[in-house]
C-alpha cells in the first residue's frame, strides 16, 4: 500500500523521527497501531524521554504493607 502525504504532514513526521532517532516509517507505524488499537503496549523507544519517564514512574503500585524503620534496621532483622 502506498500513501501520499501532504508536505506539511511529512515534514512533521520527519522532524519527530529525527528527534526520536528513528525512521519516519516507524513513527507512522506506531501512530497507526495506536490509532487502530493494535498496540501491544507503550513503545518506550519511540517516545520522548519525558513521556516514558512519566509512564515508568506511574508503574509502582501500593502493596498495602509498610515496614517501620526498626523492622528494616540491622537490629530489627535479628529480633
Amino acid at each position: 500500500m502506498t500513501i501520499r502525504l501532504e508536505s506539511d504532514i511529512e515534514e512533521v513526521i520527519r522532524k519527530h523521527a529525527r528527534e526520536q532517532h528513528t525512521t519516519p516509517e516507524a513513527i507512522i507505524m506506531d501512530i497507526l497501531r495506536e490509532r487502530l488499537s493494535l498496540s501491544r503496549g507503550p513503545s518506550l523507544s519511540h517516545q520522548p524521554a519525558k513521556d516514558w519517564k512519566t509512564r515508568l514512574l506511574r508503574l509502582p503500585t501500593h502493596c498495602g504493607v509498610s515496614l517501620s524503620d526498626e523492622a528494616v534496621s540491622s537490629e530489627g532483622l535479628y529480633d
